[in-house]
């Protein structure tokens, strides 16, 4: 009988990945989703107002309500905080901009600014964290058939490198401000322990992801072997890896990031030192405001609805000299109201825009005919008449 040789691989040639995997997912019945889409959201809501409400309380019984209401406010420093809020706002949208490059779905900075509005504004009526991102990255695959799994990992990167750029500079505020001096109460202990560790885990990651040689393709193939969940960690590593050839923009969309972020911080800090009520200064609000975002993006409440303002409160306490039990709570609560109106900006925008994308796509239309019509190419126009004889 004859024998064929053993096919060898070569000695420097990559390892074999598996079959394209498509994930298994088991439909529940429709009584019982509809039931899970209901009730979550729902006991999410109540957890977050029953929050707001306990922190009004002690608002009010330590008097800073009413420092709140009988003290001047700057209406200049509210308009600044504005400003700089929507200056963060759209740099986010730049942001999301380039880590869709770098996956190789361009977008124009006006396609970008429209869908990004659509989605910021979304945040604030859907009850859940992801509304927005459910809506961007639907937007995005509408237009892009066949890429619908590369639209949604858009966003979900375009989440961890918002995250990672709050813990770079919570991380860095924790260091430069001895937040590990024993006189710091445990709980703020503790939580800058737990910032620092998830910094390192996500700078390895991001150096993971723009590293050269592949990695994370080869990855796939080690971590499928993980029982349970190794099918899903598989294919979100090879998702991520088709950003392999945009590191440059995954670079820049980093540093876009930290502008971000340190435009809505210097927002913060602005309308807290707009209202009559005591305050950190400005080296504290970089540790503040980036642990309040990152506790807020816990799955507890929808948007972080009272758990930025506790977060914030705990640390006013902390971190700021003699400052008063609910004053870090209200600046919160104000900084929330503020975001709600840029996102009724958001939405006259997208509207806006909207309608002039089509008057632009009906002009070019009518360009297109009058060029045909003027060419002396263009087909007559069947009339009624003309239509029942050919009939």
């Amino acid at each position: 009988m004859l024998e064929l040789p053993a096919l060898r691989r070569p000695v420097n040639a990559a390892p074999a990945l598996p079959p394209p995997l498509r994930p298994i997912f088991v439909k529940p019945s429709p009584e019982i989703a509809g039931r899970g889409r209901l009730w979550i959201p729902a006991v999410q809501l109540l957890i977050g107002l029953t929050i707001l409400l306990l922190l009004l309380w002690q608002a009010a019984s330590h008097e800073a309500l009413a420092d709140l209401t009988r003290g001047q406010k700057s209406g200049a420093g509210i308009a600044g905080a504005a400003g700089l809020l929507i200056g963060s706002v759209g740099l986010s949208f730049l942001r999301w901009r380039l880590i869709a490059g770098a996956a190789g779905l361009e977008m124009s900075v006006s396609e970008a600014f429209r869908l990004g509005a659509a989605g910021f504004a979304t945040n604030f009526v859907a009850l859940g964290n992801i509304g927005g991102d459910v809506v961007k990255a639907a937007l995005l695959a509408h237009r892009r058939r066949g890429q619908r799994a590369l639209a949604v990992s858009t966003v979900v990167v375009d989440r961890a490198m918002g995250l990672l750029a709050l813990l770079l500079f919570a991380s860095a505020g924790i260091l430069a401000g001895g937040v590990f001096t024993g006189d710091r109460p445990l709980a703020l202990r503790a939580m800058a322990h737990a910032s620092l560790a998830i910094t390192v885990v996500a700078i390895l990651c991001f150096a993971l992801a723009i590293a050269p040689g592949r990695p994370l393709w080869r990855l796939a193939s080690w971590v499928r072997r993980i029982p349970r969940i190794g099918r899903l960690l598989g294919q979100a590593a090879l998702l991520i890896d088709a950003y392999r050839h945009g590191r440059l923009r995954l670079m820049a969309a980093l540093g876009v990031g930290l502008m971000t972020d340190a435009a809505f911080v210097l927002s913060f800090y602005t309308i807290a030192k707009s209202l009559p009520l005591d305050s950190p200064g400005l080296a504290e609000h970089f540790v503040i405001v980036p642990l309040g975002l990152i506790a807020g993006a816990l799955p507890i409440s929808p948007s972080g609805l009272g758990t930025v303002e506790a977060t914030v409160d705990l640390l006013y306490q902390s971190l700021g000299k003699a400052v008063p039990a609910g004053h870090g709570s209200l600046v919160a609560f104000a900084h929330r109201l503020l975001m709600l109106g840029v996102g009724a900006v958001a939405v006259v925008y997208y509207l806006a825009s909207g309608t002039r994308d089509r008057a632009a796509s009906a002009i070019s239309e009518d360009n297109k005919t009058t060029a045909v019509e003027g060419s002396g190419t263009a087909e007559p126009i069947a009339t009624p008449a003309a239509s029942r004889q050919t009939v």
